[in-house]
């Protein structure tokens, strides 16, 4: 992806359709990370959230506030 001709970086985190949530009564793994997105409908985002690694999620936008601190 581009922006202002500077190459931006990919990472799920990133993502509007990435929606964070608490798994109440899963104590091994609470934490779910669920894409929004109409075609996935509520699965698991594709990830990963390591450190830099970006995603190669075709579905991945740009979020709100992703796009805001990128004009700055």
């Amino acid at each position: 992806m581009f922006n202002n001709g500077q190459q931006t970086r990919k990472l799920a985190v990133d993502c509007q359709w990435l929606h964070r949530t608490l798994a109440i009564g899963d104590s091994n793994d609470p934490y779910r990370m669920l894409c929004t997105h109409i075609i996935r409908n509520g699965e698991n985002c594709v990830g990963p959230f390591l450190e830099n690694l970006e995603t190669d999620c075709l579905l991945w936008e740009a979020s709100e506030r992703f796009q805001k601190n990128q004009q700055k």
